[in-house]
């Protein structure tokens, strides 16, 4: 598995699409970061 490197917040912007596999829309999106690692990621609709 290739590693990813985040240096900034647009990268872990850009890295929320590739974990998810889609561009969420109207959602919420949570990512726990834990040193190098990538932990619980969590996705809720909102309310329209």
């Amino acid at each position: 598995m290739n590693a990813l490197t985040v240096k900034d917040p647009a990268d872990l912007l850009s890295f929320i699409g590739h974990t998810l596999g889609f561009w969420p829309q109207e959602s919420l999106v949570c990512i726990t970061l834990d040193k190098d690692k990538v932990g619980a990621t969590l996705r809720i609709d909102l309310p329209q």
